[in-house]
């Protein structure tokens, strides 16, 4: 179980206040007088790992405890929510607003509205997930983040303590050309061999090319061979698949290698600087929920059996909030991207794909 997944169920479990049933109408508790509803409860679970539990028929317990745990990040977010307004950092209605239109129209109005009607989302719903996200999100950023300060021999010591996390794998460096003709593939491939990469580009508008850095098993299966007896500076032969024509040019050969010091020093600092901020969270809410006036649905008080069973995965740490619905996802930056890499033709290891001679 994550730290804070059994932090929070902890708190919970030591929470002396239960709802009174004639405040609880679609209230799944109170925190200083404020309601968490029972719908977000629903959603947060819903759509998570929850869903898979949901088709194994799991007992009612099961999900009891599932959605106590729910609620109890929940609390947590709303106790951040709470503290942000205290500090005169609330995120404000405006800001909400903002965040809404952006991801709206990153979407398109009607495509929106298709994603909010598969996730069973309504927008009052949706607002109030994406408030708490925002709130988490200034919480790391203006409170816990200037905190925290790193010594000068941390950095140091945490490499020499995990040397084996800044092995890099050998890479291939590719230049994948693509394109509809075999001629013209070609005749970009010449082009490239003779070092004359970028004359006439014109001349093969439908060839594209694309540099990518990638291991060498990540390779689709009908490259593998040949790429293993490649020397660098040349040449893959044309295939074809998906009718399209693609060739590999091996520019380098990059070893396996350790990163130095130096160029771990950012992922190191990270890693230091969001291991103190956890401990930071984790002593901070102890606190707020010790002195918060907190009730909760009696029904959803965790009531014993496995804590392990009881926590969903997905929001094991309550900082890491994020919206149910978020901005569309954009192609990502990959240096081992291998999207370019057209796979066999259906059949196994790429039977049936043909390979086209270099011309």
């Amino acid at each position: 179980m994550k730290p804070f997944c059994l932090l929070i169920v902890l708190l919970l479990l030591a929470l002396p206040g239960c709802l009174p049933e004639s405040r609880q109408q679609g209230v799944a508790a109170l925190v200083n007088g404020r309601p968490i509803s029972l719908r977000l409860v629903e959603v947060r679970h819903d759509v998570g790992d929850g869903l898979s539990a949901i088709a194994q028929n799991p007992s009612v317990e099961l999900l009891q405890r599932q959605y106590g745990a729910i609620l109890a990040e929940l609390i947590a977010q709303e106790l951040v929510a709470q503290e942000l307004e205290g500090l005169g950092l609330g995120v404000a209605e405006e800001d909400v607003e903002r965040a809404m239109n952006d991801i709206r129209n990153g979407y398109g109005d009607e495509a929106f509205s298709e994603v909010l009607s598969e996730e069973y989302l309504d927008e009052r719903t949706w607002r109030a997930l994406l408030r708490y996200t925002m709130a988490m999100l200034r919480f790391n950023d203006q409170v816990l983040r200037p905190k925290v300060r790193l010594a000068e021999d941390e950095v140091e010591k945490y490499y020499a303590a995990h040397a084996a996390e800044f092995l890099e794998p050998s890479r291939l460096s590719l230049l994948v050309l693509t394109g509809s003709s075999q001629k013209a593939v070609a005749e970009a491939r010449d082009r490239v061999l003779a070092g004359r990469e970028n004359e006439n580009r014109h001349d093969a508008p439908d060839v594209q090319s694309q540099r990518v850095a990638i291991r060498p098993a990540a390779l689709p299966e009908i490259w593998q061979e040949e790429m293993d007896r490649l020397a660098e500076g040349k040449a893959t032969r044309i295939r074809e698949a998906n009718d399209l024509f693609q060739c590999l040019i091996l520019e380098k050969r990059n070893p396996a290698r350790r990163l130095t010091p130096v160029e771990a020093y950012l992922r190191i600092e990270q890693v230091l600087i969001e291991r103190s901020m956890e401990e930071l969270f984790a002593e901070w809410l102890e606190a707020a929920m010790a002195g918060a006036d907190i009730s909760v649905v009696a029904q959803l008080l965790p009531r014993g059996g496995s804590t392990d069973e009881a926590v969903p995965e997905q929001d094991a740490d309550p900082r890491n909030s994020e919206p149910i619905l978020g901005a569309p996802d954009e192609e990502a930056e990959d240096d081992m991207a291998d999207a370019p890499l057209s796979p066999a033709p259906d059949g196994a290891n790429g039977e049936g794909a043909q390979e086209k001679a270099p011309e």
